[in-house]
């Protein structure tokens, strides 16, 4: 009896020894690796790896940066067109995603920190439909639309120039339509953005405004406005501040009331 609990006892502990010197033997050479995955199972994205120390019971998360998605709309700014997809290690204060008016920094996966850019689409239902996560033709239309926006405006003929910029934002290439994976789709028609992004010359004209911080006084002027003045020689802001109260007046949409706003503002 005495020999076989002498025997049991050697068993059990061969058996610990054994289990101790595999989780240390396990360690040294990788610990256990266990993907994450976000809670979309039909759209995989490795976000990050929990590594499993089977020796201490602990585990330890790995992610892979952060890159800046910019809005792509024709409000943003051409700097921040630009960083579109700039990649991070980490974020202030350990957010997971923040969000600011131009845009928002976006977990990277695994195969976009190996890419070096991101992969995958983003839906513009706004515009229309897909679009590649790394901006695709959008984002380089938007980008030579924003040079045009931006660059510095003549003091003399100004409301010429910004007439001519309309114009040539018109007849900016056309892009290709994606598939919501981020593919081109080449069974359909190449898309013109203007008419999805600026909607009208109005609204084109607003923007300017806005990117060459214009008064904004201005705004009590259109596009049929602006080029009936350049018609009548008057083209820039000092020649409306000389311009006669008639000729203003007889602008579609100018009243008594916003001619004054217009004189307050401008004076």
């Amino acid at each position: 009896m005495v020999l076989l609990f002498i025997i049991i006892l050697a068993a059990v502990l061969i058996a610990i020894v054994s289990k101790s010197s595999y989780s240390r033997e396990t360690n040294d050479i990788d610990a256990t690796k266990i993907p994450s995955q976000d809670e979309n199972q039909d759209d995989y994205r490795l976000l990050s790896t929990t590594t499993y120390d089977t020796v201490t019971g602990k585990s330890y998360r790995e992610t892979y940066g952060f890159y800046l998605e910019t809005f792509l709309k024709p409000e943003t700014p051409l700097h921040f067109l630009q960083r579109h997809g700039e990649a991070v290690d980490s974020l202030p204060y350990g957010n997971v995603t923040a969000q600011f008016e131009h845009g928002r920094w976006v977990q990277r996966t695994k195969a976009e920190k190996d890419a070096g850019r991101p992969l995958g689409g983003i839906e513009c239902f706004n515009y229309f439909g897909n679009m590649a996560s790394d901006g695709g033709d959008l984002l380089r239309y938007l980008i030579q639309a924003r040079k045009l926006i931006e660059s510095p405006l003549p003091q003399e003929n100004t409301f010429v120039e910004i007439i001519n910029r309309i114009e040539k934002l018109k007849v900016l290439p056309k892009g290709h339509r994606y598939h919501k994976s981020g593919e081109i789709d080449f069974s359909k028609d190449k898309v013109d953005y203007y008419p999805l992004l600026y909607k009208s010359e109005d609204y084109s004209l607003r923007i300017i405004f806005d990117a060459q911080k214009l008064s904004p006084y201005l705004y009590v002027f259109s596009h049929e406005n602006i080029t009936h003045l350049v018609t009548l020689g008057i083209t820039s802001i000092e020649r409306i501040k000389q311009a006669p109260d008639k000729i203003l007046l007889s602008l579609k949409g100018i009243g008594p009331k916003k001619l004054e706003k217009l004189r307050l503002g401008l004076s």
